[in-house]
């Protein structure tokens, strides 16, 4: 799989030109269990910056009509996610789906590494089906032993550690919640 070690040189060449102000220091670029998915390769991309499934074409063949910034669904059994298209120079046509739009919350590079191993296997196993309580609306079923974070909570405490006090707090900050919600049990060491 030579295009994974360009993806690594592009993103190492990304990383020496980005504002070290937008980086955590502590990490470095990572691929991580890239490996066939339907045609196409899929991994996890772990940068200073984000961390992200990444998807490259083995053909260009159904990628040709997408233009950079296109989006399109893929469908896992842990639920839909949805690539957002690029190009690069050294590794071509590929489709990126941010789960942690910047890196702060990581102390090192090996708990960014568990977490993207375990967010690539998590991928493949299957949401909780729904369920219909009493009140007729519909919830996701979690096994005794997952419980997910409440995103109110996480967002209050996102604003806490931004010294913040009116409960807001900075967007460009922000983790994409949908695509985490998917993966919270099994990213923060829930079985």
């Amino acid at each position: 799989m030579h295009r994974i070690s360009l993806v690594n040189e592009s993103y190492q060449l990304a990383l020496a030109a980005r504002p070290q102000d937008k980086v955590n220091p502590a990490l470095t670029v990572a691929t991580v269990n890239f490996q066939d998915h339907q045609g196409q390769v899929l991994g996890v991309l772990l940068t200073p910056w984000f961390l992200g499934l990444l998807l490259m074409p083995e053909e260009l063949e159904g990628w040709r009509d997408h233009q950079i910034g296109d989006a399109h669904t893929e469908n896992f059994p842990a639920g839909d996610f949805e690539f957002t298209h690029g190009w690069d120079p050294k590794f071509g046509a590929f489709g990126c789906s941010k789960i942690f739009s910047t890196m702060g919350e990581f102390s090192d590079q090996a708990a960014a590494l568990r977490i993207a191993e375990r967010a690539i296997q998590q991928l493949f196993i299957a949401a909780a089906p729904e369920v219909l309580v009493a009140d007729s609306s519909p919830i996701k079923a979690v096994p005794d032993a997952v419980t997910d974070v409440d995103p109110d909570l996480e967002l209050q405490a996102k604003s806490q550690r931004q010294g913040r006090t009116d409960g807001a707090f900075v967007a460009d900050d922000a983790i994409d919640m949908k695509r985490r919600g998917l993966l919270t049990g099994a990213l923060f060491g829930r079985k």
